[in-house]
């Protein structure tokens, strides 16, 4: 391989700082479109929608696919937003309530930890739901709760992915342009796995859907 066809308009760079600077703006997008809380589901849902799309699917512009997806999902996903808000600013509290006591049982620590893992995990399935299915919210939260049981092995990468994300963003700040973006398109490997088995076939017609099974 020359160095022409390297540096050529499809070619190995071209392709690498295109994939750059898509993550780079799923995570710009996520971080900013987060920032009011009610509007962390549109944006996850936006940002992984983006991730599979483009840099899996090598369709559409990285922007206009985030904000269509944004817009499309924010209605339904401010209910969910407001509720994980709640339930997990009242488990954190309640959390920190019995780590200080000093009179509560160490397990109830314990319990309330795994009902904040439960809900993490609920969520990291539920918003990559929304951007893909047009269900009804109690659907939507009865197959994001089966699913975070049911794929047990992925739900705990999905949670370590997280994990590593926050970390990696703790321990190196400027992170935070990047690392949101490699966490959406590496979940994006786990969770089409998932995905995939509760999809219907895509009509022959309808080539808007066939990106779908080319990732």
């Amino acid at each position: 391989m020359d160095k022409k066809s390297i540096f050529a308009m499809d070619g190995v760079y071209a392709k690498i700082m295109n994939s750059l600077w898509n993550l780079l703006m799923i995570s710009v997008l996520w971080v900013l479109c987060s920032i009011p809380v009610i509007t962390f589901g549109a944006s996850t849902a936006a940002a992984y929608y983006a991730a599979a799309k483009v840099i899996r699917g090598r369709e559409g512009k990285i922007i206009s696919e985030f904000f269509h997806a944004f817009k499309s999902n924010f209605k339904q996903s401010a209910f969910f937003s407001a509720i994980y808000a709640v339930i997990l600013a009242v488990l954190l509290l309640e959390c920190y309530y019995v780590y200080q006591s000093s009179q509560l049982p160490l397990p109830m620590l314990y319990l309330f930890y795994g009902m904040v893992l439960a809900v993490v995990a609920n969520i990291q399935y539920l918003f990559p739901f929304m951007s893909r299915f047009s269900l009804t919210k109690f659907a939507l939260f009865r197959m994001a709760t089966l699913c975070s049981f049911r794929h047990l092995i992925t739900t705990i990468l999905l949670l370590l992915l997280f994990a590593a994300m926050c970390i990696g963003v703790y321990l190196m700040p400027w992170g935070v342009f990047l690392f949101p973006g490699v966490m959406f398109l590496v979940k994006t490997f786990l969770m089409e796995r998932v995905i995939r088995k509760y999809m219907p076939a895509p009509a022959d017609d309808d080539e808007s859907q066939k990106w779908y099974y080319n990732i």
